[in-house]
């Protein structure tokens, strides 16, 4: 929807009630042309939209890639009490699985964004 409709409606303070019909004039010229002319005023690069979006899929992607390689290491209280030293405790597989799935997501994304430019320049 285009502003002007939404300014429109609003009086600003002080304008009477009733109008002069140059003022309903002027309204209605500038609602009409706000109407023709706003869905073109900005037109949308679909082309640049998609390759903006492929290239921060693919830095998400490397991101969690990142996240899930510095994330091998157990952190502390992961490790299992009382039992051998190599021994990693439950925390330490949820938090594995997150990262993991952080990862697929990612790949998900980027998968699906990678068609895209492709889609675009065929339009």
């Amino acid at each position: 929807m285009p502003r002007a409709l939404c300014l429109l409606p609003h009086r600003p303070p002080g304008m009477a009630r009733t109008q002069s019909p140059q003022v309903k004039t002027i309204l209605l010229a500038a609602t009409l042309f706000f109407l023709a002319t706003g869905a073109s005023a900005q037109p949308v690069d679909t082309k640049l939209g998609a390759t903006v979006n492929a290239s921060e899929a693919e830095r998400r992607l490397a991101q969690a890639r990142l996240k899930r390689r510095q994330g091998i290491a157990p952190l502390p209280g992961e490790r299992a009490r009382g039992s051998a030293a190599g021994v990693l405790n439950i925390r330490y597989w949820k938090r594995q699985e997150k990262l993991r799935l952080l990862v697929e997501q990612a790949q998900r994304r980027s998968n699906a964004t990678a068609q895209r430019p492709q889609l675009a320049a065929a339009l």
